[in-house]
């Protein structure tokens, strides 16, 4: 995971339907959030697969690390994001698998919570 995006961001947009997705590049640009350089679509693309398949993303600053899952309504589209943050030089770093396990369990529970979102 090489961009500097928030792992939030990554973790709402990895599961956004791809022309949305496109739909929102156009619109927006695509640039590295931290120092504005561009990066390609197709790298993005990739990286999103990628979290896509371990369903979580994650993001490090100067000395800030983050770790994001998503939170799927019940129409299965996701609603929100769940992150945990914190300093590199934290103990929970150092568990990563762990930490990993603790972030996806808490966002199925919430899943699972059976909230139609729409309607608020």
């Amino acid at each position: 995971m090489n961009f500097d995006s928030t792992a939030v961001g990554k973790a709402l947009i990895a599961w956004m339907p791809r022309a949305e997705l496109s739909d929102l590049i156009e619109q927006y640009g695509l640039s590295n959030t931290a120092s504005g350089v561009e990066v390609s679509q197709s790298k993005l693309f990739q990286e999103l697969e990628t979290i896509r398949k371990c369903g979580y993303a994650t993001s490090t600053w100067t000395r800030v690390r983050a770790l994001a899952a998503p939170i799927w309504d019940i129409r299965g589209v996701v609603c929100a994001g769940l992150t945990v943050a914190g300093s590199q030089t934290q103990v929970a770093w150092k568990h990563l698998d762990t930490l990993i396990a603790l972030v996806l369990g808490a966002a199925q529970q919430i899943s699972h919570l059976s909230v139609d979102w729409s309607q608020f």
